[in-house]
């Protein structure tokens, strides 16, 4: 909790205890749903680690926020039933479902944080986009036509120009008069699929406890 803690405070984030609750505070950047999220899993331990340490609660530095680890936890299985009703759900709010479930997505974080020399954000931001294709790339929709647009249904003419196969095997319009209609809508919709599907692995981690 030591190095936790220490790595935390040269970066300008300070934890602290106070009236048994696990506070956090810095700069707004650097206070992300993602770190609260890398706090919870510890807090236990943290607040252990605190007690009796003397640290005084503190005003936020400017333009800083202060905040209680947890407080807003977000969890995957809340995002899932938003995404049934066909509500739409921010790239920061998976970021924290994912947060501690997903054994990938904190692992490219990490690499990107720690040796790819990335504040947490930028590195939690770029770990989503990475999870995102991987899973979109490793479940390719069933069915999938070999001769005709995943998207319109438009034959293939042979060796023609303006399509593009992606890498879960789908031929979709590109660059004709179709590819407004075609290839940004299947892009959206692959990512849709893929954000749902992390969050059923992260939902998984945590009824696994």
């Amino acid at each position: 909790m030591a190095v936790l803690l220490a790595d935390l405070a040269q970066q300008g984030v300070r934890v602290f205890s106070e009236g048994g609750r696990l506070m956090v505070d810095g700069p707004a950047a650097l206070v992300t749903a993602g770190l609260q999220a890398r706090l919870r899993r510890h807090q236990a331990d943290l607040m252990a680690h605190l007690a009796g340490s003397g640290l005084e609660p503190r005003t936020a530095p400017l333009g800083g926020a202060r905040v209680e680890v947890g407080k807003d936890e977000v969890k995957p299985a809340e995002l899932l039933a938003r995404l049934d009703a066909g509500m739409p759900v921010a790239d920061t709010e998976v970021i924290a479902a994912l947060s501690g479930r997903h054994v990938e997505f904190d692992e490219r974080a990490g690499i990107m944080e720690y040796d790819g020399g990335m504040t947490r954000p930028e590195a939690e931001v770029r770990a989503l986009e990475a999870v995102l294709v991987e899973w979109a790339n490793r479940y390719p929709p069933e069915g999938l036509p070999a001769d005709r647009c995943a998207v319109c249904g438009q034959p293939a003419p042979t060796a023609a120009l303006g399509w593009v196969v992606f890498d879960d095997g789908a031929l979709v319009h590109y660059s004709n008069a179709r590819g407004g209609d075609c290839f940004g809508p299947w892009q959206d919709r692959r990512r849709q699929d893929a954000v749902r599907g992390l969050l059923v692995e992260a939902l998984a981690a945590d009824e696994q406890g």
